[in-house]
C-alpha cells in the first residue's frame, strides 16, 4: 500500500504465468517502482511504501 499523508488508496495487482527465462522477482520489483512514481504523479504527492 501507498499513502499520501491521510490518503490511504489500495492498489490490486494482478500477475499471469512468467514467460521462461524471465526473472519475475525483478520484473514485480521494477513494476512496483513504476506503480509508487506514478502513484505519487496522480495524487501530487510522494508516497511512502507503508
Amino acid at each position: 500500500m501507498f499513502r499520501c499523508g491521510e490518503r490511504k488508496p489500495w492498489i490490486s495487482i494482478d500477475f499471469v504465468p512468467v514467460v521462461r527465462g524471465r526473472d519475475a522477482v525483478q520484473d514485480m520489483v521494477d513494476f512496483m517502482r513504476i506503480a509508487q512514481k506514478r502513484f505519487g504523479q496522480i495524487h501530487k504527492c510522494t508516497p511512502r511504501p507503508r
